[in-house]
């Protein structure tokens, strides 16, 4: 992973930091990149001037969801691929029989989101599709 800023390129450290020195006064576009990510925001226009920190970026792997925490008890699914994608999300009770759940078109920032609403409707529906298996396994003859 790197950030480019004109003409002058970091490594992003482990710890996700990076450092660009030697800039001329003026304003700048700080820009991400890495071949298996998303990042959000895309860029970041900087007024250069000494010291300046907190210019950050989210990254998210690419065509994978990943579950961030935004507080005790709430969580975002956030899924990162490339802008107008459509994936589908299936679920599932047991892990081998797969039911669709629902159709996303990637957004323009790269992502799709199980907003609460949707994230709580899908905790829903596979409580109720697991249910209905249940009421289904327990009436069949022994």
């Amino acid at each position: 992973m790197t950030v480019h800023a004109d003409a002058f390129t970091s490594a992003v450290d482990t710890d996700g930091s990076y450092r660009l020195h030697g800039f001329p006064a003026g304003t700048v576009m700080v820009i991400p990149t890495a071949s298996d990510a998303v990042f959000v925001l895309s860029n970041q226009l900087v007024n250069v001037r000494p010291d300046v920190v907190g210019v950050n970026f989210n990254a998210y792997q690419s065509n994978a969801f990943v579950i961030e925490r935004l507080s005790d008890g709430m969580l975002r699914p956030t899924f990162a691929g490339a802008a107008g994608e459509t994936w589908r999300v299936f679920t599932s009770s047991n892990l081998s029989a797969w039911l669709p759940y629902s159709t996303n078109a990637v957004q323009s920032s790269g992502l799709f989101e199980l907003t609460p609403t949707g994230y709580r409707h899908f905790i829903e529906t596979l409580l109720q599709r697991s249910a209905a298996i249940r009421n289904a396994k327990s009436q069949l003859p022994s």
